[in-house]
């Protein structure tokens, strides 16, 4: 059964997917570190997400480019 935590990841997935396609234009992702974790504050508490490059380098850094960014800033999570 899903939980609360895979919604949120699906929903991070999602919006990442989405800058994908908004930001082909844009230069390419900056490579992000080995590994690096990310905490996203909600009103439920805190989440953090631990990102290992070795796993799915274009997606980490995609990722990464976006966070650093400040893609993710202020942005709400509807489930």
């Amino acid at each position: 059964m899903p939980t609360l935590r895979h919604h949120v990841v699906a929903a991070i997935l999602a919006a990442s997917l989405a800058g994908l396609a908004a930001g082909a234009a844009q230069s390419a992702d900056r490579r992000a570190p080995e590994r690096f974790r990310v905490r996203l504050d909600t009103t439920k508490g805190a989440i953090v997400i631990d990102c290992t490059r070795a796993w799915a380098p274009h997606g980490v850094d995609r990722f990464y480019t976006l966070v650093t960014s400040g893609y993710y800033d202020d942005a709400a999570f509807f489930r």
